[in-house]
């Protein structure tokens, strides 16, 4: 982490993936080092993503390390019916019942269902769409049952 610190310019954004995997070597990193904390001006920003909060080090976690905690959900019919509206310009369809179904049994994340509508591009392919989607939120549900 000091390397970052010192050799990443100013204004820059840098995401490390599942932080989760290599934590205990950052804080190890953090405490050979004696450094007080990643958060040292530069105007970075630092994106730690992980889906096991709880198996990370409270050293790595806390204020000033990490300032802003934020946990994104599972996708919604809801949040669908957004993306439905932006993507395939509809705001009902009689596929709308499965994928509600669906949506209420599993998991899935809003960047899974936006990779299957975004290849909307031709009229008359949003049905095709739609059924992608069914098919692909079948998968785990039939892992499932």
């Amino acid at each position: 982490m000091s390397v970052y610190r010192f050799e990443t310019p100013s204004k820059s954004i840098v995401v490390i993936e599942d932080i989760d995997c290599s934590a205990q070597k950052l804080v190890k990193d953090e405490t050979e080092t004696k450094s007080k904390g990643s958060a040292c001006g530069g105007e970075r920003l630092t994106v730690f993503t992980t889906n096991y909060v709880d198996k990370l080090d409270q050293a790595l976690i806390r204020r000033g390390r990490m300032d802003k905690h934020i946990e994104l959900s599972y996708f919604s019919f809801e949040a669908f019916k957004v993306l439905a509206k932006n993507y395939l310009n509809l705001e009902t369809d009689h596929l709308f019942v499965k994928i509600y179904e669906y949506l209420e049994e599993i998991n899935v994340s809003p960047a899974d269902v936006a990779k299957i509508l975004m290849p909307k591009l031709v009229p008359g392919e949003a049905e095709t769409c739609m059924e992608s989607l069914i098919g692909a939120l079948e998968k785990p549900k039939r892992k499932q049952g």
